[in-house]
């Protein structure tokens, strides 16, 4: 859950973290605890996210072919 809402906007990661505190206060602490650790590295993360998205863009560009039209 802390992956699918690293990249959301900082309201919705504090809604979440409330909802799931009413329901299970210990989810609630870990969920808020992973986001601050997302946070805390997040430059890191853009970075080596970037390098993967050069990869695949070199990768697919490697691989593709003309398409043959009808």
């Amino acid at each position: 859950m802390v992956g699918a809402l690293s990249d959301a906007n900082e309201v919705i990661q504090k809604k979440m973290i409330e909802l799931c505190t009413n329901c299970d206060p210990d989810w609630g602490q870990r969920l808020a605890e992973g986001l601050k650790q997302t946070a805390s590295g997040a430059q890191g993360a853009t970075q080596a996210n970037e390098s993967k998205s050069a990869e695949a863009v070199e990768q697919a560009e490697a691989i593709a072919h003309d398409a043959r039209p009808y």
